[in-house]
């Protein structure tokens, strides 16, 4: 088991650590962020979270029909704005489609960012394999999404994405201990990232 003097010393490195490396960074992150505002609005305007005419999806989806809107509009999935144009029912990703954020392949090597929000977060019961990005869209849709072989994730699969150990003791409540899954980051990359910048700052050998 870790001792408690082993979990503070590794939060003191990683702490003073990160504060150099912040410092250093901030001012290039505030350069980063401005540049893209900037860069959104010039391209977007006043149509950046606003509802977008059917010209406007045009230029964004190649040969885009009105009946494939309508047949979104009639699932629910978007909506159309008087004058305005469509825009999506839920405004936020996590709020998911037919009670379904992502749903994440039991072979992956990898997998998205857990949030706070990703109660609607899924994992296949099956996998798939496939050559191409549209052979595996097919198969997602025809032997997972449509045969509905997938489960939501629990509080302990959170607790296992995030590099947890056996002995943590999260929540009692399932929907709290994922929100807070989703608030954590994830421990293996923590202790990687202090123990890397301690060596680097010769803190430690």
């Amino acid at each position: 088991m870790i001792s408690l003097f082993f979990v503070i010393q590794e939060m003191v490195i990683l702490r003073f650590t990160l504060g150099i490396l912040l410092k250093q960074l901030q001012e290039k992150s505030l350069f980063v962020l401005q540049f893209s505002k900037i860069d959104a609005k010039k391209k977007y305007g006043s149509k950046d979270g606003n509802p977008l005419s059917f010209q406007d999806l045009s230029e964004l989806v190649d040969d885009l029909k009105i009946a494939e809107l309508n047949r979104l509009v009639d699932k629910k999935i978007i909506r159309y704005v008087s004058e305005k144009g469509y825009e999506f029912v839920n405004s936020k990703n996590s709020s998911g489609i037919n009670g379904i954020y992502r749903i994440f392949l039991p072979h992956s090597d990898i997998v998205p960012t857990l949030t706070a929000t990703g109660t609607k977060d899924c994992i296949a019961r099956v996998s798939i394999n496939a050559e191409t990005p549209d052979d595996y869209k097919f198969l997602f849709i025809k032997e997972i999404y449509r045969k509905k072989k997938y489960r939501y994730i629990t509080a302990k699969d959170c607790a296992k994405l995030q590099g947890f150990p056996n002995w943590f003791r999260p929540h009692n409540r399932e929907n709290i201990a994922k929100k807070q899954f989703g608030n954590a980051v994830s421990i293996p990359v923590v202790y990687h990232l202090a123990k890397s910048l301690a060596m680097l700052l010769d803190f430690v050998s």
